[in-house]
């Protein structure tokens, strides 16, 4: 909410993955990664997104603290 991103989790099909602009995983070990394909289709431009790179560099802060 800080950075102007609403967050909403939810389980998503790659069906709907194949149709996003962008998409990300995150977890406590890997921090923020971005997904840009799932199963052999390509996520947006098959490059990490703005979205993405906000919410990498957020978290990547965050642990400078």
């Amino acid at each position: 909410a800080a950075n102007g991103i609403e967050a909403v989790e939810a389980a998503v099909m790659p069906e709907r993955l194949a149709a996003a602009a962008e998409a990300f995983l995150t977890n406590s070990l890997i921090g923020v990664r971005p997904l840009v394909a799932v199963d052999g289709g390509t996520i947006g431009s098959g490059t990490p997104g703005p979205i993405t790179r906000t919410i990498k560099e957020a978290y990547v802060a965050t642990l400078r603290q």
